[in-house]
């Protein structure tokens, strides 16, 4: 038994609860989470090598090759059923904590006389307990109201949009593109990231989710510092302003967190840089200085605006 095969049953498992809602009835003690039959019946059938296997991964302290794995496979999970649903090192940290105590928790199984089916069942509804206690603490808990009279999750849509449709929206042009570029909410596709590499432009990007290629910082942007006075453009399309009207709205939201992200990006640019991104934060943009700053409004056409905010920004600091 190796970690290659463990991960193809962990795969199989959450394509089988990927639609299932965690917070489903959870204040009855009722858990939405259930293994899979090809868990239980691998389990069933393996449980004295697999316990042999999680044995020796737990003595030798070498559970992060399984815990790592599940903890960004989840994080994927979760900000691709809500875009909003925010994980930062730390609290990554802590998730992968969560799935330690579940490797340890089968390995407990493993080592039972007798193993039935409800003692599965039990191990996942212990885990599923750790999961809500832990999405309230990092996320809040006003963010899962809506979630917890629906067996299966209403997906909150984060889009990966194509270098053309972005380019054109925000009216980048690449003759005037002042360099270094880095694009905050690339998305693991990173298509304008690529697009503006091949014309021969120096750009970096960064994105919660980690992409195939490996081309960018694969990090929340709390958790990124950015140098003062190096960027020539910052653009973020549908990714950190979308995040911070948000945040706005929210009772419980992380305003304070956001308004100072604003500000370091501001102070990121070098004099003559841009920050350009979609959609407008009208409430944070008339306090800015026009001594610092200028700021341009590219409206968005075809779009509803209820709220006076779907616009492109352009900020230019003096």
């Amino acid at each position: 038994m190796h970690t290659e095969f463990i991960i193809k049953i962990i795969d199989k498992q959450y394509a089988a609860n990927m639609e299932r809602n965690l917070f489903y009835e959870a204040e009855k003690g009722y858990s939405n989470l259930a293994p899979a039959e090809e868990t239980l019946e691998f389990i069933l059938d393996n449980r004295y090598e697999l316990g042999e296997f999680l044995k020796e991964i737990i003595e030798a302290d070498n559970c992060e090759s399984l815990s790592d794995y599940m903890a960004d496979r989840t994080c994927e999970i979760f900000i691709g059923i809500n875009q909003f649903l925010d994980f930062n090192n730390s609290e990554k940290s802590g998730l992968k904590e969560i799935y330690v105590e579940l490797i340890k928790d089968i390995y407990m199984l493993c080592g039972k006389v007798s193993v039935a089916v409800g003692d599965i069942h039990g191990v996942f509804k212990k885990h599923t307990l750790r999961m809500i206690v832990y999405l309230q603490k990092t996320n809040g808990v006003e963010i899962f109201e809506k979630y917890r009279k629906e067996k299966k999750f209403q997906e909150v849509v984060c889009r990966n949009y194509s270098d053309a449709f972005q380019t054109t929206l925000l009216g980048l042009s690449l003759e005037n593109m002042i360099e270094p570029v880095l694009d905050i909410g690339c998305g693991k596709n990173a298509e304008l990231l690529d697009f503006l590499r091949r014309a021969g432009i120096r750009a970096e990007g960064i994105d919660r989710v980690k992409g195939k290629k490996g081309n960018y910082f694969a990090s929340n942007w709390f958790d990124v510092e950015l140098v003062p006075n190096f960027w020539g453009t910052i653009i973020s399309h549908m990714a950190f302003s979308n995040h911070f009207w948000h945040h706005h709205l929210r009772s419980d939201g992380e305003m304070l967190s956001y308004s100072l992200k604003y500000h370091e990006i501001l102070k990121a640019l070098k004099p003559g840089g841009l920050f350009i991104y979609a959609p407008g934060l009208p409430f944070i943009e008339k306090d800015l200085n026009n001594k610092y700053f200028s700021i341009k409004r590219k409206p968005i056409e075809g779009i509803s605006d209820p709220d006076g905010r779907f616009y492109v920004s352009i900020i230019k600091r003096l």
